[in-house]
């Protein structure tokens, strides 16, 4: 016997399919709108906390600049923290939320950059890995480039063509002025500030406190090739500069604070911050896996080991 289909049954049935295709076309046509609105929302939000957490750590980064700076302020007959090298090597302490890296620079340990004779200065191109000859013409240069036009350099010195653009017959107003000499492009940031200031404002450099990046070309005393070394700090007021860059304990962000200080080193221990200080971007100095860190206790002290171990936000 045959069953006869019913016409009507199959117009349903094709009807029932179109409609289907339909909604599926309608939906897939909402989630194409919704899908980027929920990803930029769910991006955005990432992005705020980031910089939330950013913020935080920059914070926190600047509060230790303060710390230290208060260190290095303080009294002459003050217990001093032997941790604070001020020679720019590498300050490193760890606990379970904060990886902290710290260098102090006592500005009188750099060399003058409108100040410095041309053979200290050839020291300074020579840390900079410049070659002997090199070193001795970008000296020449620098000593051209910063004297006015009302007062001839030394005879000898000159080298123009070393610097982009020519000479400046000023003063140097910032070290990354260095930037327009050749040979210049790619040497960091935080290299030239380990070598040359603005604020050494004498034709000498104190031994006890040259950076150890100098440290591989001058000797920590004076000696007769070197008469411009000193061996004991002036009297006054010591200017610093502070680097402090504090990581997560993942080290996935971190934030960055600088200043230059001038300690006063009086009985009350005061301090001022004359500028503050881009990140010069650290370079590593040995271990850079803080494996052999301290605690931060001994760098900051107990009292602010107590704050980034707290959980107050």
């Amino acid at each position: 016997m045959t069953t006869q289909r019913d016409p009507a049954s199959g117009q349903d049935g094709d009807q029932d399919g179109f409609a289907l295709v339909m909604v599926l076309l309608f939906l897939l046509a909402i989630t194409a709108v919704i899908a980027p609105l929920v990803l930029g929302a769910r991006t955005e939000f990432l992005v705020s906390s980031n910089r939330l957490q950013q913020d935080r750590l920059e914070s926190i980064a600047d509060g230790i600049v303060i710390v230290l700076a208060r260190q290095l302020g303080a009294p002459p007959l003050e217990p001093r923290n032997e941790e604070i090298m001020v020679n720019s090597a590498p300050l490193r302490c760890g606990n379970a939320r904060y990886l902290i890296e710290a260098r102090v620079q006592d500005q009188a340990g750099l060399i003058g950059i409108n100040k410095a004779s041309v053979e200290l200065l050839t020291a300074g191109f020579t840390a900079l890995e410049f070659p002997a000859s090199t070193a001795s013409d970008m000296a020449e240069a620098a000593v051209a480039f910063r004297t006015p036009p009302d007062e001839p350099p030394p005879p000898g010195v000159g080298h123009d063509d070393l610097v982009a653009g020519g000479l400046k017959l000023k003063p140097f107003e910032a070290v990354e002025e260095l930037y327009d000499f050749t040979g210049f492009k790619g040497k960091p940031v935080q290299a030239i500030n380990e070598v040359f200031s603005l604020q050494n404002t004498t034709e000498n450099i104190l031994g006890p406190r040259i950076s150890t990046r100098l440290g591989r070309v001058l000797p920590p005393a004076p000696t007769p090739r070197y008469p411009f070394i000193l061996d004991q700090p002036p009297e006054g007021p010591k200017i610093y500069r502070i680097d402090v860059l504090v990581k997560t304990a993942n080290a996935a962000m971190s934030g960055y604070a600088g200043a230059i200080v001038a300690a006063s080193e009086n009985e009350t221990g005061d301090f001022e911050i004359v500028e503050r200080t881009g990140n010069p971007e650290f370079q590593p100095e040995g271990s850079s896996d803080f494996s052999g860190a301290m605690d931060c206790g001994m760098l900051l002290g107990a009292g602010v080991e107590n704050v980034l171990l707290s959980n107050i936000d």
